[in-house]
Order: C-alpha cells, then sequence, then structure tokens
C-alpha cells in the first residue's frame, strides 16, 4: 500500500502570446559573436541575429550599432524571410518586404560569399599562429586567417601585421578561393598545415611539425650538387600537393642530424627510385596519394621488402592528429619536434655507416623507448626469462593492440586469467601502464 504525497508544484503561468512582428521580441535576441586571443575575451563590434524560418536556422550579420536599431533591423529581416517562405513564386517586393514609413535595411548574411569578400567580415576574424613563427622565417606577430570554403578549409599567413591590410589579404585570398578554385588558391598563397611522420602505428608514435606550403610564385631552389649525392641519406617523398611537397623538400634537406637528398616523385615512379637508391626512406602521404596513401604503402612494402617505408599525414592542425586516430589500444606518442628536426626518430641516433646501422624502424621504435622516464638510472632492465611462457603471450598480443576479451579468446583462456597475468607482468617489470609494459617488452 502506498500513499499519494500531495503536490507541491506550484502552477506555471501561461506564456504569453510572442509577437515577433514586435521590437521589442526582437531586443532581447540580438547578440554579439565574441572570440578569444591570448588568452583574452574580445567581443565583435556587430550585432547578429539567428532566425529560424521552416525550419532552417541561420545566423545573419547586422548593419546597426545600437541594440534598438539592431532589433528593428532584425524585425525588418524577419519579415523579409517570412515573406520569401510564403511567397516561393519569386522575391517579395518592396511593399511586401517594409512596413509603410519604414525604410528598407540592408542585410548581409554571414554565410554568403558577398560579405566574405570585404575586409570587414574578416578583420574579427584575423588571429596569430603560434608556430608560424618557425616556418621560412615569418614572424609570430604576423595575421593569419582560417578560410573554409566548399568542404575544405586551410590557415593562411597573410605576411602583415597591420590589421587592415591583413583583413585586405584575407578577403583577396577567399576571392580567389570562391572564383578560380582552391587549386589556383594553392599555388597562389602560402598555407599553413602541420605533417606528422607515424613511425609505429600501435602503439602510436610520430613526431609532427607545423609547416608553410610554398606555392609555385615563389622561386625554386637550386638542385644540390652531384659530387655530393653519394654521401647523403636519400629521402623519397610521395606527394602530390605542389605546395606541400615543395615545403617538405626544402626542409628534409636541412634536418639537423646528418645531410639528406629529398626526391620528391610520382607514385607510378616509386618502386623504380626505390630500387635506385638503397637505403633510402621513403615517405607516403597515407591521406591524399591517390587517395589510397595506406594501400601504396603495402604495395610498396610487398615490391621492396627491405625498404624503409612510412606513412605521413597532412593535418589542419595538431589537435586534427589526434582526432583522426581509432582503434589504437597501445598507447599514444605524439612529439611535436621542429621542422629541422623532424626525421630525427631514424637520423638522429646512429652516426655509423648505413650497411652497419639497425633497420631504421628499430631505430625509431628504440628512439621513442628512451623518452619513457622510467624510474632511475640504476633500474635493472628486463630479463628475457623472467616472464612465463604464458605471460609472454598475452604481452605479445597486447603489443599488438588486441583487447582482453581477444587474447583471452585467442589463448583459449578466461578474461579474469587474463586480468591475473597482465598485473604479474606489471610487477615483474615495475610498471603502471600496458604501454610502458609492451615497450619494455619492445626492447627486448
Amino acid at each position: 500500500m502506498s500513499k499519494k504525497r500531495p503536490s507541491t508544484r506550484t502552477s506555471v503561468k501561461s506564456r504569453g502570446i510572442i509577437d515577433r512582428f514586435s521590437e521589442d521580441y526582437w531586443h532581447s535576441r540580438v547578440f554579439r559573436n565574441t572570440y578569444t586571443h591570448h588568452g583574452r575575451r574580445f567581443v565583435v563590434g556587430r550585432w547578429s541575429i539567428k532566425i529560424q524560418i521552416a525550419g532552417v536556422r541561420r545566423t545573419f550579420s547586422l548593419e546597426s550599432a545600437d541594440q534598438v536599431s539592431a532589433a528593428r533591423e532584425a524585425l525588418l529581416l524577419y519579415r523579409r524571410l517570412t515573406n520569401e517562405s510564403s511567397n516561393p513564386q519569386g522575391p517579395p517586393s518592396a511593399a511586401e518586404t517594409v512596413a509603410p514609413g519604414e525604410k528598407e535595411l540592408p542585410v548581409r548574411s554571414t554565410h554568403s560569399n558577398s560579405d566574405r569578400s570585404l575586409p570587414a567580415y574578416w578583420r574579427p576574424r584575423l588571429i596569430r599562429r603560434k608556430y608560424l613563427g618557425r616556418a621560412l622565417g615569418r614572424a609570430d606577430y604576423e595575421w593569419s586567417v582560417l578560410i573554409e570554403f566548399k568542404s575544405e578549409r586551410s590557415y593562411f599567413p597573410l605576411a602583415t601585421a597591420d590589421e587592415s591590410a591583413a583583413a585586405a589579404a584575407a578577403a583577396e585570398r577567399f576571392s580567389v578561393i570562391a572564383a578560380l578554385g582552391w587549386n589556383h588558391a594553392r599555388l597562389s598563397y602560402f598555407r599553413e598545415f602541420t605533417v606528422g611522420v607515424v613511425w609505429s602505428t600501435n602503439p602510436f608514435a610520430c613526431t609532427y611539425t607545423t609547416l608553410l606550403a610554398i606555392p609555385g610564385t615563389e622561386p625554386s631552389e637550386a638542385p644540390a650538387s652531384a659530387d655530393l649525392a653519394t654521401r647523403k641519406q636519400p629521402v623519397i617523398v610521395l606527394e602530390r600537393d605542389y605546395g606541400i611537397r615543395r615545403a617538405l623538400a626544402h626542409w628534409l634537406r636541412r634536418q639537423q642530424q646528418t645531410v639528406t637528398r629529398v626526391l620528391c616523385v610520382e607514385p607510378s615512379e616509386a618502386i623504380e627510385v626505390i630500387e635506385t637508391n638503397a637505403g633510402a626512406l621513403t615517405l607516403v602521404n597515407m591521406g591524399t596519394v591517390g587517395s589510397a596513401g595506406e594501400l601504396l604503402i603495402h604495395e610498396l612494402t610487398a615490391a621492396c621488402p627491405r625498404a624503409a617505408i612510412f606513412g605521413y599525414g597532412v593535418f589542419e592542425d595538431s589537435d586534427h592528429i589526434f582526432a583522426s586516430l581509432s582503434g589504437v589500444n597501445g598507447g599514444y606518442l605524439l612529439r611535436r619536434r621542429p621542422p629541422e628536426q623532424l626525421l630525427e626518430p631514424v637520423l638522429g641516433v646512429s652516426t655509423r655507416a648505413r650497411a652497419d646501422a639497425p633497420p631504421l624502424a628499430q631505430t625509431a621504435r628504440r628512439y621513442f623507448e628512451r623518452l619513457f622516464d622510467f624510474a632511475d638510472s640504476k633500474e635493472i632492465q628486463p630479463d628475457a626469462g623472467l616472464l612465463t611462457g604464458r605471460e609472454y603471450e598475452i604481452l605479445s598480443c597486447l603489443s599488438k593492440g588486441y583487447q582482453d576479451k581477444e587474447i583471452a579468446s585467442r589463448l583459449n583462456i578466461s578474461i579474469w586469467t587474463v586480468h591475473s597475468h597482465v598485473r604479474k607482468i606489471f610487477v615483474k617489470y615495475g610498471v603502471y601502464s600496458r604501454t610502458e609494459a609492451v615497450v619494455k617488452y619492445l626492447r627486448l
């Protein structure tokens, strides 16, 4: 038996009639956008309004400087849009849109191309990129802008610290993209991008840096001297974007660890070039080379099994590297390096002759192993006979990224037995995570 408690809720007052054709309604709905720069919050000078018509919600930028005028402008805009939605035969006339005695105001959508072709649109959107000063002598105080058009977006440095000139340059770049397309812009302007070279997929380990794609308007570098070619480490790059290819060639030739000779080739020429340049380091764009970069890496590895072939990705910024990952169970190691140290994992370790040096994949693995700060210099390295056979089987599965359920099924044991063995591995290796255990296992 239960008792029903008396309701203590107060009656809710009925909402009044919403009059969207009143200026008072729009007065509380106009707003100013904000943005954050160098930890400070800034308010955009123009007022904006969000209006939903026929299930579609859009944001509009208003011309008025004060809130009262902005509310009136929003009302006129709402009248226009409602008339357009109710009159699909054509645009409404001025008499249908504007009430008697009212002056029609120009309406500008924040999403329209005509707005984005004006410097005033870009002025509040100018930004300063943190790592831009490291690329081709650019200064950190110069303005940059993020331009998005037809599902593509990219950061463009504007080569000026003057805000007005930067806004005009941003409008110019957008106009070129809208009129001539992204390919023309890539050949005409510097673009910022982040490149990450993947040395291991699971655990995921990569070095990354921020560069500027060099447009075709910049002079090309003089070719390397032929008499020094035999003493240089060859680096083969498979990249179809002309600006990114030039940027990679520029910086890979300037690696601090060793003298390199960079060869940029097409995918159809890759096998022949790899076979001709013994001991070369081959870098393949996993995302843009023929839209099947990973498949190309497998094909090249099968055709040239002794070659050192690694993939790399091109990203809008460093945040997109981690966002692009999935299905990695062995841990992550992402390390930012200056452009002249991007190949440090394979070129900065061994100074021996190439014939005596270990495989580059093994060199890269040992480079990341040393980044783990284990207890102290007196720590005893794990003994190869420290673990039991079953524990080594489980650790081998962990190094390949298997989950506990997959390990249990593969070894025909229960998941609780897997957990017990993992705890014993931690104790014997003196570690606290699976990533540390895998790294020590790979060191043996």
